[in-house]
């Protein structure tokens, strides 16, 4: 029993030190370089994210000033009819305006007749009382 255990530490215990310090070296740089290897794809997935993204924005971007100019177009076309609209209009009321105008003047001249003619017949009337009072106190 004596020789085993002698055995076991003669030959056996350093052979196992031996690897195991040889081990313990191994998962060193094996984590160091597990480690190096997880940095350099995490940065190079933030560069890939960061180029995307930049990629992403700018098409939106462009989406968006595409629509933006689609749709100040679309209402420039819509405010230009609509001012055509209004300005035609407008020539009509004018014209509708002009006409009420005349009619206006018409109207006027005809009611500045009749009013001299009604002063004239309140003249004659005036005239008339006039002379018919005179008859009466000469009766």
């Amino acid at each position: 029993m004596i020789y085993y255990i002698q055995f076991f530490y003669s030959y056996v215990l350093p052979i196992m030190a031996i690897l195991s310090f040889g081990y313990i070296i191994y998962l060193q740089l094996s984590r160091e370089y597990i480690f190096r290897y997880i940095e350099v794809n995490f940065n190079k997935s933030i560069e890939k994210n960061i180029e995307s993204t930049r990629r992403t924005i700018n098409k939106h971007l462009e989406k968006m000033s595409e629509h933006t100019n689609n749709m100040l177009q679309h209402t420039e076309l819509k405010i230009y009819e609509q001012l055509e609209q209004s300005s035609s209009q407008l020539k009509n009321l004018n014209d509708y305006l002009s006409k009420i105008n005349k009619n206006q003047a018409i109207l006027n001249d005809r009611l500045n007749k009749l009013e001299e003619e009604i002063r004239k017949k309140d003249a004659i009337i005036h005239r008339k009382n006039n002379q018919i009072k005179r008859l009466k106190n000469e009766i």
